[in-house]
């Protein structure tokens, strides 16, 4: 509303009328430049948000390590890792919908890849998408998670987070089953991350990534020919199967840990 305004009053200091100054304004919201721009300051004021929680509401001291994006050593390496994930889980998934038919490829030039529209809307898209993926995972993940799990449980706190991520989503958009069943399998697969790691660099790398290559990959030819229940059964298969073997490594892991206690407590 507030670039609206600021950006209507521009246009009516070239000499539009107010009707079109308006419809002007709102157009130019809706470009990918000014969306890249809304989405820095949405991620400044989510910062901000959480800040005044802490420190206003809570009575607590603001801490960077309490939303997982304190700057150390691992940060780098984290943020790579999601990265990786995030490209693996869209290179799996694209490939099991061309293995099943779900998907077709249409090979273009790189001249028809590389255009400059193209690379000025990657470029573009990249940065809204991992400003979009970070500033949600501030107030999803690094706050509301680590309040609802410090308050009941791991459990309680990461499909009460889950549950919300998917309501709120249907604000801006028309969700069916089974982009609600992928999507819940996904938001509890990063919320799991996140608890296991307590890095924010990890998750909102992995959550900008994939919202980056989901529609990227159109550009070099990707194209559905089947209806989107099917596409996103493939998603759903992929997402259950990634669960279960997180879930398995994780189990093994915190037995490992606990027999490693275990010992040092008895000597």
């Amino acid at each position: 509303m507030i670039f609206i305004i600021i950006t209507t009053q521009f246009y009516l200091a070239d000499g539009y009328v107010q009707a079109i100054a308006l419809e002007q304004a709102q157009t130019q919201m809706m470009t990918l430049e000014a969306q890249a721009v809304l989405c820095a300051i949405d991620t400044l004021l989510m910062v901000l948000l959480v800040f005044l929680l802490v420190t206003k509401i809570e009575k607590r001291n603001f801490q960077w390590s309490t939303l997982g994006l304190t700057l150390k050593s691992s940060s780098i390496p984290y943020f790579v890792l999601g990265t990786f994930l995030g490209f693996l889980f869209i290179l799996i998934t694209r490939g099991v919908g061309l293995i099943r038919g779900t998907i077709q490829l249409q090979l273009l030039e790189l001249e028809e890849i590389f255009t400059q529209a193209n690379v000025k809307f990657m470029i573009l898209f990249f940065m809204w998408a991992m400003l979009n993926g970070f500033w949600q995972e501030i107030v999803f993940r690094g706050y509301l998670q680590t309040r609802v799990v410090e308050r009941h449980n791991v459990t309680v706190g990461i499909l009460t987070v889950t549950i919300y991520f998917i309501l709120v989503h249907f604000i801006d958009r028309q969700l069916t089953f089974h982009w609600v069943l992928a999507g819940t399998l996904l938001f509890i697969l990063i919320s799991l991350l996140f608890h296991q790691t307590k890095s924010l660099y990890l998750v909102g790398a992995m959550h900008g990534t994939i919202n980056y290559l989901d529609q990227v990959t159109e550009l070099i030819g990707l194209e559905w020919i089947s209806p989107m229940s099917i596409y996103w059964l493939d998603n759903i298969i992929l997402l259950g199967v990634t669960l279960g073997v997180y879930i398995l490594i994780s189990f093994l892991m915190s037995k490992t840990k606990a027999k490693s206690e275990k010992k040092l407590s008895i000597k």
